[in-house]
């Protein structure tokens, strides 16, 4: 799903205090032709940029041609930083 339809807009949202365990869960998501799907999910230590970077470096490296035209996010430095350094 990631191949198919990440090329034009991905998008990644974080969850905040929604499981018994202090850490953000981040999903990463495609818009498809029957809505938005969920294509990754992650489980980071904390929200600081280099862990997001790490994340989508694995992600990258599973899916060598994953190059958004754009990307959505929560108005966050690291997120938006993270994306800027890996997917473009």
């Amino acid at each position: 799903m990631l191949q198919l339809y990440a090329e034009h807009m991905c998008l990644i949202d974080a969850t905040y205090k929604t499981t018994i365990y202090d850490l953000p869960l981040f999903f990463l998501c495609v818009l498809s032709n029957v809505g938005c799907l969920n294509v990754a999910t992650f489980l980071l230590s904390d929200e600081k940029q280099t862990s997001i970077v790490d994340a989508f470096q694995q992600i990258s490296q599973w899916n060598a041609d994953w190059k958004p035209k754009r990307f959505i996010t929560d108005f966050h430095e690291g997120q938006i930083n993270a994306n800027t350094k890996v997917c473009k």
